[in-house]
């Protein structure tokens, strides 16, 4: 072992986002900007979804094929809240209702719950998160 001088490490006081392999973060940990635009694309596709009356059986398809699992991805990586999940998911929520030909305010318990026992077994984007998180990590 030898003495070294002390090494000076620099500290950033502003929090700007940055994209590091395709994924935007900050220095203090909050995507926050990431989650936004994710919200904003998941308000989109509902709305397109709504302009569209020949897609009024498909969007229990779209969300379990492309949304989901890209937004599943995505979220593994982020250090996103089940809040923050949840709003996602919430957003593309009438969408997935309106094609399974439920009411607005069907309960997800229901959406979710195994056929066996009267349920829809739509998967929860929660769910996939966590299952995509114990696959990557």
């Amino acid at each position: 072992m030898i003495e070294q001088t002390p090494t000076v490490i620099k500290e950033f006081d502003y929090d700007e986002e940055f994209k590091h392999l395709g994924y935007s973060a900050s220095l203090i940990g909050r995507p926050a900007k990431s989650e936004a635009e994710l919200l904003a694309i998941a308000r989109r596709v509902t709305s397109v979804f709504r302009r569209k009356p020949s897609l009024a059986q498909c969007g229990a398809s779209i969300a379990t094929s492309v949304l989901r699992p890209e937004l599943a991805y995505v979220l593994a990586f982020a250090k996103a809240t089940p809040t923050v999940v949840e709003a996602i998911e919430s957003a593309f929520g009438d969408m997935l209702r309106s094609s399974m030909f439920v009411a607005r305010g069907y309960p997800w318990d229901v959406m979710a719950g195994a056929p066996e026992y009267e349920g829809l077994g739509y998967s929860r984007l929660a769910t996939e998160v966590t299952k995509t998180r114990l696959r990557l990590f």
